[in-house]
C-alpha cells in the first residue's frame, strides 16, 4: 500500500506567521529575543504585502470584473414549464 500525502503544500501566509510568532513567544518564559523580533518583522512585512495586493486587486481587476458583471443582464428566474409538457 502506497503512502499518499494529503493536504496542501507549505505556503507562507500572514496568518501562519501570526500563529508561529504567538506560539514561539508564548512558549518561552523569558524576554523576547532577536529571533522573536525577526518573526514579528516578517509578520509585519507579510501583512503590508498582503494589504498592497488586496488594494491593487480592488483598484484594477475588481473594477473591470465588476463592470462586466453589472453590464450583463441576468435573468434570475426561468419560466416554469409543467412536467411532461413540451420539450
Amino acid at each position: 500500500m502506497k503512502n499518499k500525502a494529503t493536504g496542501r503544500p507549505y505556503q507562507v501566509t500572514p496568518q501562519g506567521k501570526i500563529f508561529e510568532a504567538m506560539n514561539y513567544i508564548n512558549s518561552k518564559q523569558i524576554t523576547p529575543t532577536k529571533a522573536d523580533e525577526n518573526l514579528v518583522e516578517q509578520l509585519e512585512t507579510l501583512t503590508k504585502e498582503s494589504i498592497e495586493k488586496v488594494n491593487k486587486f480592488f483598484a484594477n481587476n475588481w473594477l473591470e470584473y465588476r463592470k462586466k458583471v453589472e453590464s450583463t443582464p441576468l435573468k434570475t428566474f426561468k419560466d416554469y414549464m409543467p412536467i411532461g409538457e413540451g420539450k
